[in-house]
């Protein structure tokens, strides 16, 4: 199985990963999120203004996580 014959080679199984590659990619997914906002401009770099004031924001991530059964 996999890409020779058009299936997933992970067969829909979640990756076997480390903790520390998956903080990895975590990381690395939420800086192309970041960026792939700031080029949709729906976030904005934070002017000098912004920064010496230091208002702080509050957020929540939202993830799809598949449900265990």
């Amino acid at each position: 199985m996999g890409e020779d014959d058009g299936t997933p080679a992970d067969e829909g199984k979640p990756p076997q990963v480390t903790a520390g590659e998956l903080a990895s990619l975590d990381e690395a997914a939420g800086y192309e999120e970041i960026t792939r906002l700031l080029e949709m401009t729906v976030l904005q770099e934070p002017t000098a203004e912004d920064l010496e004031e230091g208002v702080v924001l509050s957020t929540r991530s939202v993830m799809d996580v598949p449900q265990l059964h």
